[in-house]
């Protein structure tokens, strides 16, 4: 794929999720996810690009490509975003991107950043966050791919579930 259709095609999703998020908080719908009680900032991709660049948690010296709102997960009654964030490094000959789980505390602030390469964030359960593929916490042994959050989600425990049981077509197909 040449530069400019690649340029093209990131534009393209950036404008999709942000026109899919658009939609949604107009019309209510939610797709499976609580975001009618969102915040505004959540809600909107260019505002939730503006908070993430703003804050210093999108590095400068990449550019940002993908955010989007995941879920929020309930530590000690709270709601922490869950943050899906994909940067390309800046000046690659070939496109490399680095993917994070950013989680923030209720007032937005950087509390997690788990890079992971297959292991998308899919869903919150409680203080769970459910991913597609297992994954290693920095400073763990331990494979999994659920990851739960204690300690006002500064501390993560890396498990490991069957999601068959979880995912809702399970019994739909």
């Amino acid at each position: 794929m040449n530069k400019t259709k690649f340029i093209a095609s990131v534009v393209f999703f950036f404008v999709l999720f942000a026109w899919q998020a658009a939609v949604q908080s107009k019309s209510g719908h939610d797709s499976g996810n609580a975001l009618v009680n969102m915040p505004d900032a959540l809600l909107d991709q260019a505002r939730l690009y503006k908070l993430l660049v703003e804050s210093e948690i999108s590095e400068a010296a990449r550019s940002l490509v993908h955010v989007s709102h995941t879920c929020s997960l309930t530590i000690n009654h709270k709601q922490y975003p869950v943050i899906d964030m994909r940067e390309l490094i800046k000046g690659a000959v070939v496109p490399r991107g680095v993917n994070q789980i950013i989680v923030l505390n209720p007032e937005y602030q950087l509390v997690q950043r788990i890079e992971y390469g297959q292991a998308r964030p899919m869903f919150c359960e409680n203080d769970k966050l459910y991913l597609y593929d297992s994954l290693i916490v920095d400073g763990q042994s331990k494979e999994g791919n659920v990851l739960r959050f204690e300690e006002s989600g500064f501390k993560v425990i890396v498990l490991k579930e069957d999601l068959n049981k979880k995912l809702p077509l399970k019994n739909k197909i």
